[in-house]
C-alpha cells in the first residue's frame, strides 16, 4: 500500500582520510658569506608551514615550507647568530575513495625532531621528521523519514540536535610592525630569533562575515651591542592587538563558528630609530585564520513503525551526525618543575613551552586531557657562556563541563 511519506534532508560532514604521517627531512646548509664562521652549535629550532592543498579525485597534495634556525656559537667569543633556512616539501595522501561532492582539507604540521650535525665552520647538515596530520570531510546531503501520515500505523518519533555544515574557511593575512626597543634594554647588534602566538579575544557573526579581534604576543631574543655583559643575550617582549573581517558567504548571527588563528614564522629585523640607535624591529608575519562555521537545528527522524493490521517491514540505516555542544574558552595555570642533569647554570635567559595533546575523553562530567609539555631556553653557565636546555614532561588538566556524557568527543587546544 502507498503511503504518505514524508522526507527532510540535512547535510553532514562525510569523513574521507583522518590520518597522521611522518614526513622525513635531510639537508645541508652552507654559511652565506655575511655570516660568521659556525664554533659550536647550541641548537636547532624550525617550524612547518602548510602553503597549498589540493584534492584531486582520491588524493589530498600537501606542500609547504619548513624553516630553519640553527642558532651556534661564533669562534673565538661567546656570541650567538641564527642561521636561517628555507626548503620546500610535499606529500601525497590517498584517500579510502574518490571525493565526488564539495570537499575540504584541515592538515596541520609539526616538527617533532630537527638534529644538526656540524660538518664544518661554514656548513651543517640538518635531518629531521614532520608530522602531518590531514583530515578530509566530503559534504554530502542525507534524506530521511521525518513522518508517516497514516492512522494505520503507530510512529515512533525521535527529536534530536543536529550541527549541519555551512561552511570551511582559511584565510591568511600578514602582520607587519615596526616596533621599539625600549630604553630600559640596551640596543641591539642582531636579531637571533622571534617567536609569536596568537590568542582569539573575541569575534562576532554578522552577515556573511567574521569580525575577528586577537592579541598577537611577540618575544623577541637578540645579542645587544655590550656584548661583553653576560654575552649580552636580551629578551624583549611586545603585545599587539590585531583584528581582522574575514568574507564567508551565508553565515548570520544565528549560526556556530569555531575560530583558530595560527601564527607562522617570524621575519624580524633590526635598524636604527630617529636618534640612530638599533632599536627599531621591523617584524613580519603571516597568521592563518580558520574558520569551521555550522548551523544548529532540531529534527524530527522517525525511528519505528508498526501496524496493528498489517504485517510491517522497517529498513534502517545508520547516519552519523554531529551536534556541537559548546565551545569553552579557560585560562589555567600550570605549573612544572625541571631538574637539568649535569648544568651549572647562572641565570636563566629565556624559556618557552609548547602543549600537545595526546589523549582526551569525558569522565563523569569531566573533559580529562593529557599530553606533553616541551619547555626549552637559553641560559648562562657558571662561566658566564651561553647554553641550551630542553625537556619533555607530562601533564594533566581536568577541566568539568556540565551534562557532559562520557560518550562526547572533544578537540581541546592549548595556547601558551
Amino acid at each position: 500500500m502507498e503511503l504518505p511519506i514524508m522526507r527532510d534532508t540535512i547535510s553532514i560532514n562525510t569523513p574521507f582520510l583522518d590520518t597522521t604521517v611522518d614526513h622525513p627531512v635531510d639537508c645541508d646548509i652552507v654559511l652565506p658569506d655575511y655570516c660568521p664562521d659556525v664554533s659550536r652549535v647550541l641548537r636547532t629550532e624550525s617550524c612547518a608551514e602548510i602553503d597549498a592543498k589540493q584534492i584531486d579525485g582520491a588524493r589530498l597534495t600537501v606542500s609547504g615550507t619548513l624553516y630553519i634556525h640553527v642558532l651556534y656559537i661564533t669562534e673565538n667569543s661567546c656570541s650567538i647568530r641564527c642561521l636561517t633556512h628555507e626548503t620546500a616539501f610535499s606529500h601525497t595522501f590517498d584517500l579510502k575513495e574518490e571525493c565526488t561532492t564539495d570537499a575540504y582539507a584541515y592538515v596541520s604540521a609539526r616538527v617533532i625532531r630537527a638534529n644538526c650535525r656540524l660538518i664544518g665552520p661554514r656548513r651543517v647538515q640538518v635531518r629531521g621528521s614532520i608530522v602531518l596530520h590531514a583530515r578530509v570531510f566530503c559534504e554530502m546531503n542525507e534524506s530521511f523519514v521525518s513522518d508517516i501520515d497514516d492512522e494505520r500505523l503507530e510512529i515512533n518519533h525521535h527529536s534530536i540536535q543536529c550541527s549541519t555544515p555551512v561552511a570551511f574557511v582559511e584565510k591568511p593575512f600578514q602582520v607587519h610592525e615596526q616596533l621599539e626597543i625600549n630604553y630600559g634594554k640596551p640596543a641591539a647588534s642582531s636579531i637571533i630569533k622571534s617567536d609569536a602566538t596568537v590568542f582569539v579575544q573575541d569575534f562576532k557573526l554578522i552577515s556573511n562575515k567574521v569580525i575577528i579581534k586577537a592579541d598577537l604576543k611577540l618575544k623577541t631574543l637578540y645579542s645587544s651591542e655590550a656584548e661583553e655583559e653576560d654575552s649580552g643575550i636580551e629578551v624583549v617582549e611586545h603585545n599587539l592587538p590585531i583584528s581582522q573581517i574575514v568574507d564567508i558567504s551565508g553565515v548570520d548571527e544565528e549560526c556556530g563558528c569555531i575560530l583558530n588563528l595560527h601564527s607562522g614564522n617570524v621575519k624580524a629585523s633590526i635598524s636604527q630609530n630617529s636618534e640612530g640607535e638599533n632599536r627599531q624591529l621591523d617584524v613580519q608575519l603571516d597568521v592563518m585564520a580558520t574558520a569551521n562555521v555550522y548551523r544548529t537545528r532540531e529534527i524530527t527522524v522517525v525511528t519505528d513503525a508498526f501496524s496493528p493490521k498489517f504485517e510491517t517491514m522497517i529498513q534502517t540505516s545508520p547516519v552519523h551526525m554531529q551536534y556541537v555542544s559548546d565551545t569553552v574558552h579557560k585560562t589555567e595555570v600550570l605549573q612544572e618543575s625541571l631538574e637539568l642533569e649535569n648544568a651549572e647554570l647562572k641565570t636563566v635567559i629565556d624559556c618557552t613551552t609548547e602543549a600537545y595533546v595526546k589523549e582526551s575523553k569525558f569522565e563523569n562530567g569531566v573533559l580529562a586531557m593529557a599530553g606533553d609539555l616541551y619547555i626549552s631556553g637559553y641560559a648562562l653557565n657558571s662561566q658566564g657562556g651561553p647554553v641550551s636546555f630542553d625537556k619533555t614532561v607530562p601533564f594533566s588538566m581536568k577541566e568539568p563541563v556540565e551534562g557532559a556524557p562520557n560518550h562526547w568527543h572533544a578537540n581541546p587546544e592549548i595556547r601558551i
